[in-house]
């Protein structure tokens, strides 16, 4: 798990972070500070693929009502309770999904980097995708604020060319101008 947060943190320093902002001055286990309510009941459904088995409703209990959520895949924030068809359909792509926490570290009192991993194996359609079989292991992180005890904003991070390559994606170059764009599809 070191290694992961050491590579991590190398990501986020190559994009402007700071060393302290992404909590690598930070010793304590998760398991060994006091987590706000909002956070520990947060990585308690993400771990147990809450996510994924209908907990939705949980988790919407931990946001304020102005809570934003944005994401690689949802680049401008949106309030998360207009996310829910979102999250359906990415929780019914990936039904076993589960989330090992690598790390919960605080950037201020208020602010939070949660470090995970998504265990999931692809058996429903995302997007109009049919399902491809594929197992990922998928790193990312979630950025959270908190206010008045719950969640504010959540900045979500993960690797989208690491996701689509597990699931047996390639990537084409792009066309040439003036020519039709390659289709692509998983690798049997």
């Amino acid at each position: 798990m070191d290694l992961y947060r050491r590579v991590f943190a190398a990501q986020m320093l190559a994009v402007g972070a700071t060393v302290s902002s992404v909590g690598m001055a930070q010793t304590a286990k998760p398991h060994e500070r006091k987590l706000p309510r909002a956070l520990k009941a947060y990585k308690e459904i993400f771990e147990g693929g809450g996510l994924a088995t209908g907990r939705l409703d949980a988790w919407y209990t931990l946001l304020t009502s102005d809570s934003t959520y944005s994401d690689p895949d949802i680049p401008k924030p949106v309030l998360t309770v207009s996310l829910k068809q979102h999250w359906k359909d990415v929780f019914d792509a990936f039904p076993d999904a589960t989330y090992e926490t690598v790390g919960l570290d605080p950037v201020s009192e208020n602010v939070w980097v949660y470090l995970w991993v998504m265990h999931a194996t692809n058996t429903g359609a995302l997007n109009g995708v049919p399902a491809t079989g594929r197992r990922v292991e998928m790193p990312g992180c979630e950025i959270v604020e908190l206010r008045g005890g719950l969640i504010a904003r959540d900045v979500g991070y993960f690797d989208r060319l690491t996701f689509l390559t597990q699931l047996g994606y390639t990537l084409n170059n792009p066309p040439a101008p003036g020519t039709q764009p390659a289709t692509s599809s998983p690798r049997s």
